[in-house]
Order: structure tokens, then C-alpha cells, then sequence
């Protein structure tokens, strides 16, 4: 039995197929060289696997290891080892380190092997063995495996055998869409496709797994072999419209265009798929611009420029370059004269970064003009550079430990409690200047990528205040505040700092306790930065647009002159009215509540201005237009049938997931403008506005 498991305890997914484990499966039943019959099993639900093995016991169990399933395969395998201790347990994946190996087998004497790098390889020559009886965990043989290892009991050792073996010819691996073992899963509509067109990296970031050396050179699939996969997913999806490509960098390649234009033209032919994800080319060329513009009506993600930090001395630590500025300029024009959005990632933590060239860096993405800025904390993952003790000393790396959202779950009476390991400090940055920056990032995910406050902050940037100046003046005036906004924020200051835990076994004792309702203290942990964005739009909206008003009046009254100022504040008010106008209480629609049509007449058409990507001066849009906010019966019906499928106890947590799986848009109601200028409201004609206003460029 194989396993690549998700807590599905309290969460709807979406989950991915297990391509992983299914390529592990058909490779063996290809290459095995005993007499004897392969017999597999797939599982992705841990209660399925367990009633599964004590149903019909295997002889192997095999799961895959990541950061966000390590807990789960734990205690699924002692369970397993303490009811059936003659199954071979296994586990393979990038979740692992190849030093401290002695003490990770000692705390796990309910695993017999490890399976390093490529899965394949490693798997294989552990069921020729069992095959031959001669598994060295119980013949005490000194038996060294490729792509393996394991604690020998009689060796008292570690015993490890050459992990670096690749295949250059990646179709050496059957398609395990095309060999059926993944067809049961076409019928579970929580989970989505996923294909890998090539395996590898080029770059050697220290925090990412596929920064390992052994992962340097790209070795692919053929097209042929990704025709067949996509052709097959196409004619047997039942349940779910998305397609995940696991690639580290597509777009990068030459033949990544091709691959594009099969999956548009299969969307073309079949309407699948209508949405993908793609972890794009870390530095964007002109190729991969024209690649996303291929699959535009099914991009999912924004086209990812990746910087990560903007500090020298950083960069060089975690063996990272960033595009330069005349390259950047370059791909952005082409990117908007696509219609293309863009992604860009801030990691918190990095070592060399200062609090100080952290936030110019926040300062600097806002002014490139990406459309979306994601920013977290940077986590040691296992197989990492940056997880060895070698760098963690020589970069002064402290951590701690905080639950993974919805990581939890009780299969079969074991408690299962998900965690990530984060940086909290370093040579550089000390752990209160590491704390202070979430609010910041709270902020850039409220009023920037969810867009509840964008045309805001954009018109912020018009007048040379820039999001994260604004950011840092309202935790000042909210941390002051007695009112009930003031005492929200505090309680969020409080969680954030709460939410951390010395180590993994104080975690896991935290959480798996139970309140006065027999529940799981980890059902009451969940995302800051959703939890207080519904709480601010549920319960504190109105009080957050008078903040937010307070705070930049401030601000604009500090940079310009009176008659300026006062001309700024006036368009101030308009932006508020239209940000507020089209927002959405998703609480009252929930509640069978809904908005009703409003019309509103503005100085400027901020929605035009919008779709130019709200960098052109005002001036442009001026003359006067009306607009209509309303609810589409198709938006409603969106909001409605993610509702259902996200459905919680909680109106929060529902609102919370439908934050994740939802389109920015289709959070906020419709808006219609008459193109028409006004004359009855004291405009001027569109041929002659021009000339009607002073130039809104040069004041600003």
C-alpha cells in the first residue's frame, strides 16, 4: 500500500492526485524482477488506508514525506507497526536530512527504511530484496541500497547507499494516468490532476529542496508522453475544472510553449481545464510572458517575477539573483500590454536580511507595481542547505514552531497535529523585529492582494506615499486606539505572538488537547491573516475605512500644500466611496441577505483606471461618469457554490476558505460605467477635459 496523505480531517481540499506514489507503482510493476505478482494500492485518506490494512493487511506500507503530512504518516506507521509489526514500513520524499540520520531513525522505531531522492530507484531495489527475503533491517546484513537508507539494530548504524541516481530519459517511467492506477481518484472532486512535464532545478537556493544538488540538470518527459497524460486527464475528468503542473520552473524551457499550446487547445476542444496553477520561471523572459498569454483564460496564479528580498548581502547568502532593473522593465511593459497580472514573493527571515532592508524591499515591490505581493516567513525545510547545522550556526538561526491551518486531524483514535518550523531570528534580525513585521504582512494581504483597499494604496503611490509608509502609520495609530478597531488589532498582536511553540513536541501537546466540547484545541488555530481580513469585513468595515481615511489625510496633509492637499483629499473621499461601494459582506449573503443595485457618480472613472492597472495619472479618467454596483446572477452563484462546498460551522470559516479557492473578482460585487460624460452634473465634454484641468501629473 502507498500512500501520499492529506488531513482531511476538517478540510475540503483541494488535494492533488498521487502522481507521486502512482509513478512509483507503475515503475515497479514495469522493471520488477520476481516471479511473483505486484499488487498496489493507492491512498490518499488516512482513515481509507488504515480500514484498508486491517481489512486485508499488506506486505509493504509506503508513504510520502513532506513537511505538511509528516505528523499524519507518523502516527499512521506506529499504528500500523503496533497492530501489524511484520508490515515493511517505508517513507520517502524531500522531507528529509541526511546528517543527524541515527537519532531520526531511533525516534521512529516504527520505520524500517527511508527512501532518498529518486522514489523510484530507491523503491524498487527495496522490493527486490523483500522479494529475495533478505531485508537487511531483519537479517542484520550490512546491506548497502540506492536511493535508500536505514538504522541497521545489529550495525548499530546508519547504513546509506548512493542517492544521487537520475534518469536523463524521464519516459523510462510509465504514465501512471495512462496505466489506470489513478483512475479511481478522477471520481473525488476535492482533488485536482497534476502533471510533471520534467524534474529538476537549475538554481541552488539555500531554503528550497530543489536547490540539492543532485536536482542541478532538467531532465523532462517527451511531449508525446505529456499529450498522452493531458489527452487521458481530459477524456476521464468528471468532478473538477483545474490542472496543476508540478515543474519547478515552467516556462523556462524552449518546449514549455508547446506544452502550453496542447493544454489550451485541449481547453479549447473539451473545456478542461478551465483554471491552472504552475510554479512559473523564476527569472521571466520574453518566452514565458508569451507562454502565460497562451493560457491567460485559465491562469489561476499571476505570472511570478521572483525576487524574494532586494539585499545584496542576502542574496548572496541564499545563493539567489534577481532580474535586473532594465530586464524588469522590460518584461512588466510586455506583461500589461498582455493584460498579464504579476506575482512576486517577500520572504521574512532570510539570513542577511535587516528589519530596515526588509521593509524596503516590501517598499520596493509596491513601487515595480506587482499586482499581487505574497509575503511569509521563511521555514528550514528538510533537505535543505539552509537546514544543515553548518549554516544554521554560521547565520545565528533560531526557530520555532507554529501549526499548519486545518494540519490536524483523529484517524483510527490517533491524534494528528501538522507543524511548520519557521526562522524567528538571526544574526541580523532579532525575534521582537521578525514579530513586528506581521501586521505588515497582514495589511499587504488585506488591502493589497484581496484587493479590499488597492485602488486606495494605488492612488497612495500616485501622491509618493508608498503602501508600506501607510502600513507602518496605521499599527501606530491602531496600537493607541481604545476603540473596538484598536482592541481587534490587539487581539491580533496577541494571537501572532501566541501562535508560536518552542518545539514540535510542545506543539503537538498543546494542540492535541480537547476543550469542554471533546474537541481538538487545532480546530480553534487558523490563518491570521483570513481570519482577522473577515473579521475586519464582517464586523469593523466601516470603522476601518474612517482609519484608513484618518491615516492618509495625515499623510497627504504632511507631503502637499493646502490647496493641493485639499484637492487630493476630495479624490481621497471619491476612492474610499467606490472601494467601499464595491465591497461585499459575504456574511449577509450567507445569511440569505442580498446587496442591492447602488449608482454613484464620480470625478474619475476609477474602474478604467483600474484596468490600465492604476498607474496612469487621474487626469486621464477625469470628466465625470456614473456607475452601477450590483451582483451578477453568475458572480452570486459563484459566491454561493463555494459557500456550499466551503461550508463550515462558522460563516468566518467559511469565508476564510472561500478566501483561498475563490478569484480575487468574484469576492466583490459587479461595477458597470457609462462611458458617457456627464454634462448635467457640471462636466465637460470628452473632447474637451484636457484641457479643463490643470495637468494632475505635475501637482502630484
Amino acid at each position: 500500500y502507498l500512500g501520499s496523505l492529506s488531513n482531511n480531517y476538517n478540510c475540503r481540499g483541494p488535494f492533488t492526485h498521487p502522481l507521486n506514489v502512482g509513478s512509483i507503482a507503475v515503475y515497479a510493476k514495469k522493471f520488477f524482477k520476481g516471479a511473483k505478482k505486484l499488487d498496489f494500492k493507492l491512498f490518499i485518506y488516512p482513515e481509507k488506508m488504515i480500514e484498508a490494512v486491517r481489512k486485508d493487511p499488506p506486505d509493504i506500507v509506503g508513504l510520502a514525506n513532506y513537511t505538511w503530512n509528516d505528523n499524519v504518516n507518523a502516527q499512521i506507521l506506529k499504528l500500523i507497526k503496533k497492530e501489524f509489526p511484520e508490515i515493511i514500513t517505508l517513507m520517502g520524499g524531500p522531507n528529509f536530512n541526511t546528517f543527524n540520520m541515527e537519532n531520526y531513525f531511533l525516534k521512529r522505531p516504527y520505520l524500517n527504511y527511508f527512501v532518498v531522492n529518486q522514489g523510484e530507484t530507491g523503491f524498487l531495489n527495496l522490493i527486490e530484496l523483500y522479494n529475495k527475503n533478505m531485508m537487511p533491517h531483519k537479517s542484520g546484513e550490512a546491506t548497502v541500497i540506492d536511493n535508500a537508507v536505514y538504522y541497521s539494530t545489529k550495525q548499530k548504524k546508519v547504513i546509506m547507499g548512493n542517492i544521487t541516481h537520475r534518469y536523463k530519459d524521464l519516459d523510462i517511467i510509465p504514465s501512471a494516468y495512462q496505466e489506470g492506477i489513478l483512475d479511481e481518484f478522477f471520481n473525488d472532486k476535492a482533488l485536482i490532476p497534476i502533471i510533471e512535464t520534467m524534474r529538476g532545478c537549475p538554481f541552488s537556493c539555500t531554503y528550497c529542496a530543489w536547490g540539492d544538488d543532485w536536482l542541478r540538470a532538467s531532465n523532462r518527459f517527451s511531449l508525446e508522453r505529456i499529450q498522452g497524460d493531458l489527452n487521458y486527464i481530459a477524456k476521464h475528468m468528471k468532478n473538477n475544472s483545474y490542472l496543476y503542473i508540478a515543474d519547478s520552473n515552467f516556462g523556462m524551457h524552449r518546449r514549455d510553449k508547446e506544452i502550453a499550446t496542447q493544454i489550451r487547445s485541449i481547453h479549447d476542444k473539451t473545456g478542461w481545464p478551465t483554471s491552472l496553477w504552475a510554479t512559473w520561471a523564476k527569472n521571466s523572459s520574453e518566452a514565458v510572458v508569451d507562454i502565460a498569454t497562451t493560457l491567460k483564460p485559465l491562469l489561476q496564479a499571476r505570472l511570478t517575477i521572483a525576487y524574494e528580498t532586494f539585499d545584496p548581502t542576502t542574496l548572496k547568502n541564499v545563493k539567489r539573483a534577481n532580474i535586473s532593473a532594465n530586464h524588469f522593465n522590460k518584461i512588466i511593459s510586455i506583461v500589461k500590454s498582455k493584460g498579464l497580472k504579476t506575482h512576486t514573493d517577500v520572504i521574512l527571515g532570510l539570513p542577511g536580511e535587516t528589519l530596515e532592508s526588509y521593509l524596503n524591499g516590501l517598499r520596493t515591490v509596491f513601487n515595480k507595481g506587482f499586482d499581487q505581493v505574497v509575503t511569509f516567513n521563511c521555514r528550514l525545510l528538510g533537505g535543505t542547505e539552509m537546514n544543515t547545522p553548518a549554516y544554521i550556526k554560521k547565520h545565528g538561526i533560531k526557530t520555532k514552531f507554529r501549526m499548519l491551518t486545518q494540519g490536524y486531524g483523529i484517524y483510527a483514535g490517533q491524534t494528528v497535529i501538522e507543524h511548520e518550523e519557521v526562522i524567528i531570528e538571526t544574526n541580523t534580525m532579532t525575534e521582537k523585529e521578525i514579530l513586528s513585521m506581521r501586521p505588515i504582512n497582514w495589511f499587504v494581504f488585506l488591502f493589497w492582494n484581496f484587493g479590499y483597499y488597492r485602488e486606495v494604496m494605488k492612488f497612495a503611490l500616485l501622491l509618493k506615499i508608498n503602501p508600506v509608509d501607510f502600513f507602518l502609520n496605521l499599527i501606530t495609530s491602531l496600537s493607541n486606539s481604545n476603540h473596538e478597531l484598536g482592541n481587534m488589532f490587539r487581539e491580533f498582536q496577541k494571537e501572532a505572538k501566541e501562535e508560536w511553540c518552542d518545539s514540535s513536541e510542545k506543539l503537538y501537546e498543546k494542540y492535541s488537547k480537547k476543550d469542554k466540547s471533546n474537541k481538538l484545541l487545532a480546530e480553534q488555530f487558523s490563518k491570521l491573516n483570513a481570519k482577522y481580513t473577515a473579521k475586519v469585513l464582517f464586523d469593523y468595515k466601516n470603522q476601518m475605512d474612517s482609519e484608513v481615511s484618518k491615516i492618509l489625510k495625515l499623510l497627504i496633509i504632511e507631503h502637499y500644500e493646502n490647496n493641493l492637499a485639499d484637492k487630493h483629499l476630495t479624490t481621497l473621499l471619491e476612492i474610499m466611496d467606490y472601494c467601499s461601494k464595491k465591497s461585499i459582506n459575504i456574511q449577509k449573503i450567507l445569511n440569505g441577505k442580498y446587496p442591492k443595485k447602488q449608482t454613484q457618480t464620480y470625478t474619475y472613472d476609477f474602474l478604467s483606471w483600474m484596468e490600465d492597472g492604476g498607474e496612469k495619472p487621474l487626469n486621464k479618467y477625469n470628466g465625470g461618469i456614473k456607475m452601477d454596483f450590483y451582483l451578477s446572477s453568475n458572480r452570486e452563484k459563484k459566491i454561493l457554490l463555494a459557500a456550499k462546498e466551503q461550508k463550515y460551522d462558522s460563516s468566518y470559516e467559511t469565508y476564510m476558505k472561500m478566501l483561498e479557492v475563490m478569484h480575487t473578482k468574484d469576492l466583490f460585487l459587479n461595477v458597470k460605467s457609462n462611458k458617457k460624460f456627464i454634462k448635467e452634473d457640471g462636466y465637460v465634454e470628452q473632447k474637451n477635459f484636457d484641457k479643463a484641468i490643470t495637468s494632475w501629473t505635475l501637482e502630484s
